[in-house]
């Protein structure tokens, strides 16, 4: 049971497995698909979907809000990418475009944190990745 918590109508829902995130190149009984996780942070202009394949690496797909078309594709390593909320959209250099991080791993000490940082290039209008930082 889900309750939404501005209205308190309650919905009625049912989880299943349908995808394995592992993927064996060896394995030929898995069915090879692909599925997206929408990010929770976006920018006024663009949302975040994470694509997870059996068949890929995995990327960053950022999509226009207005036409709902792929804007841009980032790909990176595997560690990347597990749930959704992993994105952390701003202007993370202060540049007046907004930038975004990925969360990436936690150290054996839970307040140490290391994400990849992606900024945005005015001359080629899209997002490259910027390295690794922590907090």
């Amino acid at each position: 049971m889900w309750r939404n918590s501005k209205t308190k109508k309650e919905y009625v829902i049912n989880l299943s497995k349908q995808y394995k995130f592992d993927y064996d190149p060896d394995d030929t009984t898995t069915k090879k698909s692909e599925r997206e996780l929408l990010q929770t942070s976006d920018f006024p202009d663009y949302y975040f979907k994470l694509a997870l394949s059996t068949k890929n690496d995995p990327s960053i797909r950022i999509y226009n809000k207005k036409t709902g078309k792929l804007f841009q594709e980032l790909g990176g390593p595997v560690e990347f990418f597990y749930g959704i909320d992993e994105i952390s959209a701003g202007d993370a250099n202060n540049d007046g475009h907004y930038e975004f991080t990925i969360f990436l791993t936690t150290y054996s000490n839970p307040m140490r944190n290391e994400y990849g940082q992606f900024l945005w290039d005015p001359a080629k209008k899209k997002f490259v990745y910027a390295g690794e930082i922590t907090d």
